[in-house]
């Protein structure tokens, strides 16, 4: 794999806190039938900050977003690192900023696609607070959820149309049972893997 070039097939889940999107992402890997990896912006920041990086200990902390650079470092890092290069790449709520958007194209993926959990802003808040006593995300822990899915509700619309200029986009609604949100996850991910 070249340096700032992924020739894979990249489909990003996005959605508020709280919305599935990590769910979701585990069963398309675990069902579809391909070679694949996912990536989490999320977890790669925990386990950067776990092992004493300020930097990533202070996105942690606040629950910001990662700047696209470090975005973009830290997906290269993984994909370097794995024995065996997949045909696809899940990206587990990124990009989730216009920033780390803006940073896909220049990546050069070989197709880029979307899908987009909706769920109501109160029922992403109740999912948030549920998770809050297993949760290693520190801002669930903090009790801030209503802060970071309102937060989330703001920018996301602008995220979605900023991928919407480079890639399909598919709505799914994901206040459902999660069988329900999988099957139409698999069936738009067996759509683009007919393409």
């Amino acid at each position: 794999m070249k340096e700032g070039k992924i020739d894979l097939h990249a489909l990003a889940v996005l959605g508020l806190a709280g919305s599935g999107k990590s769910s979701v992402v585990a069963r398309i890997r675990r069902n579809a039938g391909v070679s694949s990896y996912t990536f989490s912006g999320g977890r790669s920041l925990r386990k950067l900050s776990d092992a004493g990086d300020t930097v990533a200990g202070s996105l942690v902390s606040t629950g910001a977003a990662m700047p696209g650079e470090l975005f973009v470092n830290l997906l290269m890092r993984e994909l370097h690192a794995l024995p065996q290069t997949p045909t696809h790449l899940l990206l587990d709520g990124n990009p989730r900023s216009l920033e780390q958007v803006q940073a896909i194209p220049a990546l050069e993926f070989r197709s880029f696609h979307c899908i987009v959990l909706s769920v109501p802003i109160d029922v992403a808040v109740s999912r948030v607070r549920a998770r809050a006593h297993y949760s290693s995300r520190v801002d669930d822990a903090r009790g801030l959820a209503s802060y970071r899915v309102r937060q989330d509700a703001t920018l996301q619309p602008r995220i979605v149309r900023e991928v919407g200029t480079f890639s399909d986009v598919k709505f799914i609604d994901g206040d459902r049972d999660l069988d329900a949100v999988t099957a139409d996850a698999l069936a738009y991910f067996d759509s683009i893997l007919k393409k």
